[in-house]
C-alpha cells in the first residue's frame, strides 16, 4: 500500500470487522502476497478503504 495522508487509515482489528473476517486471515493474505499493509514503526498494520475494497474483491 502506498501511504496517502488524505486517505483514512484503519487498524487491522477494525478492518477485519468491516470485512467480516479475522485479523489472522488478513495477516495470511499479507504473507501470501495478496495485500500489502502499511506498517507503523512499531509494526502495527494499517489499511485504507481502497485496500478493504481490494480484499473484498477476492475473498
Amino acid at each position: 500500500m502506498t501511504f496517502d495522508p488524505n486517505e483514512p487509515i484503519i487498524g487491522i482489528g477494525i478492518a477485519a470487522k468491516k470485512l467480516g473476517v479475522s485479523p489472522e486471515l488478513l495477516r495470511l493474505y499479507e504473507r501470501e502476497g495478496l495485500v500489502v499493509s502499511y506498517k507503523t514503526e512499531s509494526g502495527y498494520r494499517l489499511y485504507s478503504e481502497r485496500d478493504l475494497e481490494w480484499i473484498d474483491c477476492f475473498r
